[in-house]
């Protein structure tokens, strides 16, 4: 797969926070395939640059990483590296990583080549 599918998700996500969504509607979850489209990677640098554009008079109730934490859910989808799920599992919480498949575009059998 290339990454620009995976970049527009995690952007597409990013604007629905920013709309106000889930302020609007706390209890409201968003599930992202492929560990959360790079999102649980870049948290501490989402904070930093809304921290920035809060300066301009942007406001939502919480930091990026609080809505990303809280409202959001990944899929393990198409990643199957031991290296991305604990990354993850660390930046969401296990309780926020659900598993799932690729099949048929990634085939089970063929994962063992992977490890």
């Amino acid at each position: 797969m290339l990454p620009g599918p995976g970049v527009e998700t995690g952007t597409h996500a990013l604007r629905i926070i920013n709309a106000g969504v889930f302020d609007a509607f706390p209890k409201a979850t968003l599930i992202l395939g492929h560990l959360g489209e790079s999102l649980p990677y870049l948290l501490g640098r989402l904070d930093e640059g809304y921290i920035i554009a809060a300066k301009s008079g942007r406001k939502l109730q919480k930091r990026l990483s609080e809505y990303i934490r809280g409202n959001i859910l990944v899929t393990t989808s198409g990643l199957y590296r031991p290296e991305a799920l604990l990354c993850a599992i660390a930046a969401m919480g296990e309780d926020r990583v659900l598993y799932s498949m690729d099949y048929p575009f990634v085939h089970p059998q063929s994962l063992h080549r992977l490890f």
